[in-house]
């Protein structure tokens, strides 16, 4: 089946990076999400609940030691593989697993779940600064460079290295 909400691209041989914004919630892409070839999952995730609107893979999950043991059971059962980041990294899981598929794949890359200008978002306190499962969670913006990562996705966006769903 080829998804035609990705300009008429058969996603069954694409990655998609599943970030955990809030702003997931307002699609119901569950279903298009689990075609793709490969889901990354980026950090804390749940899936029970929010299947609709996130699907149900993760054959990655691209996290730091400490978020990993947060994971329900069931939900750690669900990762094929689990990709460690060094604890104390400054660097954002979301751009450290845009980092690791660009290195891992040659595959085109999509996102979702990432916030677009998340540093206004987090600046407003708007609801897309929380994670679609836990909406009151706080960013960590003492060691998560926002500004920065918006402007990197931007880059890697407009010179086609990543794709949006």
């Amino acid at each position: 089946m080829q998804n035609t909400r990705t300009y008429g691209e058969d996603i069954s041989k694409s990655i998609i990076l599943v970030g955990n914004s809030p702003l997931l919630l307002e699609e119901n892409n569950g279903d298009i999400i689990d075609q793709f070839y490969k889901v990354v999952r980026i950090g804390m995730f749940v899936i029970d609940g929010f299947e609709k609107h996130v699907g149900t893979r993760a054959d990655y999950n691209i996290t730091r030691t400490v978020k990993y043991r947060m994971l329900s059971e069931e939900d750690r059962n669900r990762i094929g593989e689990v990709i460690l980041i060094e604890q104390d990294s400054l660097e954002s899981l979301g751009r450290a697993a845009i980092n690791w598929a660009h290195k891992t794949f040659n595959e085109d890359i999509y996102i979702t779940g990432f916030t677009e200008n998340f540093s206004l978002h987090v600046i407003k306190g708007t609801p897309s600064s929380g994670k679609y499962y836990k909406p009151e969670h706080t960013p960590w913006v003492h060691n998560h460079n926002i500004i920065e990562e918006d402007i990197y996705i931007s880059k890697c966006i407009q010179n086609k290295t990543l794709k949006v769903l």
